[in-house]
């Protein structure tokens, strides 16, 4: 069910977490906690800014094969966590409430981890019974971060689209430069 990777994160994960522990019955579970109003935000930092920007708005159909999908599922996430309400972000801090009960109760003890990325390495690799790495445990997952990244994604997405457009369009610019200059 999920190929060659060995792990998974993040949405749209979260939305089939009990389907993945039927298929994987053995699997860790880590549950990161966050205070929900923080997280609150860094949703609007990044999910929120991210869907609802202009770039996306726009690229989501130039590039509906990739990002039209992208940005179903992101919405599609933001609709199931809020009840369908994707801008009520009381129901969005439901939603997560919710998930976090759900996991809590689908996921036998031993195979829980209820981590905070303030705890660090230390419980995190004991309880995937792996060594602690060398230095601080990174903070790389924020909101702005994010935002910034999937920011880069879309103009790289543009230059996909564009290029894809200049080669279908190409025969025919060939064509017709060819045609102009045995005009000429």
């Amino acid at each position: 069910m999920l190929w060659r990777y060995d792990a998974i994160t993040d949405t749209p994960c979260v939305l089939f977490s009990e389907e993945l522990l039927t298929a994987y019955p053995d699997a860790k579970v880590i549950l990161t906690e966050r205070d929900v109003d923080s997280w609150v935000a860094s949703m609007q930092r990044s999910y929120y800014k991210v869907l609802m920007s202009r770039g996306m708005q726009i690229m989501r159909f130039l590039d509906a094969d990739f990002l039209g999908k992208y940005y179903a599922m992101g919405m599609g996430s933001l609709a199931t966590w809020t009840d369908g309400d994707v801008n009520n972000m009381e129901k969005l801090k439901e939603g997560y409430v919710r998930h976090y009960a759900r996991i809590r109760a689908v996921v036998p003890r031993e195979r829980l981890l209820e981590w905070h990325p303030r705890d660090g390495w230390e419980p995190l690799c004991e309880f995937l019974g792996r060594d602690v790495p060398e230095g601080e445990f990174p903070k790389v997952n924020q909101g702005d971060w994010v935002a910034e990244l999937h920011g880069k994604m879309l103009v790289y997405r543009l230059v996909v689209v564009v290029l894809k457009g200049l080669r279908a369009v190409s025969p025919v610019l060939v064509v017709g430069a060819a045609w102009w200059w045995f005009r000429w």
